[in-house]
């Protein structure tokens, strides 16, 4: 039995995909017993009284071997053909990448927004916020426009519509974000933050696609 075996390992920050593919091969020999060939004599007698007539002679049977019926091959129930392991895994690689980027941006974005909370004046007067949160904006959108530049594989599509989702979800919420902070405008901060939320949403869903790709080619 031969086995290759590729694995998917998925957390928030990164994902690792292996697909597994097993091929069986069984073999069974039959060996058939020739019957053994008896022979009998039939004594002569010399008597004054008839021959009697000979007895017939028994032909010894041998039970045939019962041949052992090879087990089933499983059926696989994973969505990715073989011709499309390869350009799933690095689908999956170059998908990664942006999504690790997107969650340091993320972070830091956070942090940015925590720091303007405490002193609301950071976005009018300091250079280095705003230096620091131009750059983390751009991030996201930098990473957002890669997403929608990647080609998946037919069978990873479902995937891939949740990600486009949410790249094009990350892009609105740059612009709003971008918008809010030089205009000084809380409307536009608040429309950037449900387009986040939004964001996050299909980035659930999608981490959920790909736990599902998971189970079945696991």
């Amino acid at each position: 039995m031969l086995r290759r075996r590729r694995t998917i390992l998925l957390a928030l920050a990164s994902i690792l995909f292996l697909f597994a593919v097993c091929s069986v091969i069984l073999s069974s020999e039959q060996t058939t017993e020739e019957p053994a060939e008896t022979t009998s004599a039939v004594a002569t007698m010399v008597t004054t009284q008839p021959t009697p007539a000979p007895t017939a002679t028994e032909t010894a049977t041998s039970t045939p071997t019962p041949t052992p019926t090879p087990a089933p091959t499983p059926t696989s129930l994973c969505p990715v053909p073989p011709h499309e392991q390869l350009p799933v895994l690095q689908y999956l690689d170059d998908l990664i990448v942006q999504y690790e980027t997107i969650g340091s941006a993320s972070v830091r974005l956070g942090d940015l927004f925590t720091q303007a909370g405490e002193n609301p004046l950071l976005a009018l007067t300091d250079e280095e916020w705003r230096i620091d949160m131009a750059f983390t904006l751009l991030t996201l959108d930098t990473s957002a426009d890669a997403i929608l530049g990647l080609n998946a594989p037919n069978s990873v599509s479902h995937i891939d519509d949740l990600a486009q989702q949410m790249a094009l979800l990350i892009k609105s919420s740059v612009e709003a974000y971008t918008a809010g902070i030089d205009e000084v405008d809380p409307d536009k901060i608040s429309e950037g933050n449900d387009y986040l939320v939004y964001a996050t949403a299909a980035l659930l869903q999608m981490n959920s696609a790909m736990e599902e790709i998971t189970k079945l080619c696991l």
